[in-house]
């Protein structure tokens, strides 16, 4: 198996899901409301992620 054939690690896939959630949390404006749904994304994904036993 040469280096381009890259086996699909299910890991790297929620990984990158993680990285690009929390980069829109951030990047939304500091508001009451917007805080809330930032807030239930991230625990949304964590609660996927103990669903697959990543965390």
């Amino acid at each position: 198996m040469s280096k381009d054939d890259k086996i699909f690690d299910p890991n790297d896939h929620f990984v990158g899901i993680a990285v690009r959630i929390v980069q829109v949390a951030r990047s939304l404006p500091k508001t009451k409301v917007v805080n809330q749904i930032s807030g239930q994304l991230i625990r949304r994904h964590s609660a996927n992620c103990k669903q697959i036993k990543l965390v």
